[in-house]
């Protein structure tokens, strides 16, 4: 039997109109073929709303662990965790590279309604940078969504990812990032300065 789970991540499943309460407790679950620390992240190469990529090539050459966030628009989670991800970009951003995915609008509605064109999807991402005034990348994934179900459909995990592309870090739904009590660098980067400042704030 098929259920809405099962189908959470296909076709018009995975760009909903309104969520349903299906849809949210979905979200909820966990499987276990979700990507998590240890596993490597899927190939990515994406536009970013500045007219650049972001890849996983750039990624190598950047030398730095990578925050990726996927968030939108119309997610709370997103909107909550805005100030938090500005201020870990304000003290760490010279020793990690910061980027938000842009993914399927977590509840759309009248005001932000779901893209179905990746023009769309785009505008939108340039609206979540500039409402949150975000001073690193923000990358648009594709209309079907490539990265962001191949690392699972929460529409609000994170991910701490060394340069080889290797998740170190997993976090899924709401995150308070101003007050992480997690060691989310990786030992291979502690020796930077800012790193090791991180490590002494956020170690358990």
């Amino acid at each position: 039997m098929t259920t809405a789970c099962t189908t959470r991540g296909e076709g018009t499943r995975y760009r909903i109109d309104r969520p349903t309460f299906a849809d949210i407790m979905c979200d909820l679950r966990i499987p276990r073929s979700d990507l998590g620390a240890g596993d490597r992240i899927p190939h990515i190469d994406l536009p970013t709303t500045d007219a650049g990529r972001f890849s996983s090539e750039s990624n190598a050459a950047d030398g730095r662990p990578v925050l990726l966030v996927f968030g939108s628009l119309a997610c709370p989670v997103t909107e909550s965790a805005g100030r938090g991800l500005l201020d870990l970009h304000h003290t760490y951003g010279d020793a990690i590279r910061f980027v938000v995915v842009n993914v399927p609008e977590a509840h759309p509605g009248a005001d932000t309604p779901q893209p179905r064109m990746i023009d769309e999807k785009m505008r939108n991402a340039g609206a979540l940078k500039s409402h949150h005034r975000f001073g690193f990348e923000v990358a648009v994934d594709g209309i079907d969504g490539t990265v962001h179900r191949a690392s699972g459909t929460r529409p609000s995990s994170a991910y701490i990812i060394d340069p080889s592309g290797t998740i170190v870090f997993r976090a899924l739904g709401r995150t308070d990032w101003s007050r992480s009590r997690r060691r989310c660098v990786p030992s291979s980067q502690a020796e930077h300065p800012r790193l090791r400042m991180w490590g002494r704030r956020h170690a358990h």
